[in-house]
């Protein structure tokens, strides 16, 4: 069982392996939860209603978008904290955007605005304990 402290100077690689692994696991359950609720498109929460809007007015994707939002964040947090910004940092900045792209056009044609509305429920229903986890 590997442990997961603040301090992660004496992690070994097959730990770090380990660790990134189970986040890279969580990311991409989370964002096929977000990846639901913007294909359902009736409502997500406040920081992708906000990478969604900024990706409409530029014409990118909200995966794309998201990327970008994480760097400018990612940057400002290697400028304001010290030691704070490790591999699963980075792992989260650069990952999360893509797999809601994967994620939006795997499931495009299953779940979008034109589907019944019964659908889009379900697909919402099964995006929140995805997103949005105890």
């Amino acid at each position: 069982m590997s442990t997961f402290a603040s301090d992660t100077s004496k992690r070994s690689l097959k730990n770090w392996i380990i660790a990134l692994s189970i986040l890279l696991l969580g990311l991409i359950i989370a964002h096929l939860g977000i990846s639901l609720f913007l294909l359902s498109e009736l409502g997500t929460d406040t920081f992708t209603v906000f990478i969604q809007g900024l990706a409409r007015t530029f014409n990118l994707t909200v995966g794309t978008f998201h990327v970008i939002v994480l760097c400018i964040l990612l940057v400002i947090m290697l400028l304001t904290t010290k030691g704070y910004v490790k591999p699963g940092t980075i792992l989260c900045a650069f990952c999360g955007g893509p797999i809601i792209d994967f994620f939006t056009w795997l499931l495009g044609d299953i779940v979008n605005a034109d589907s019944i509305l019964p659908w889009r429920i379900v697909a919402m229903i099964l995006g929140y304990p995805l997103a949005c986890p105890l």
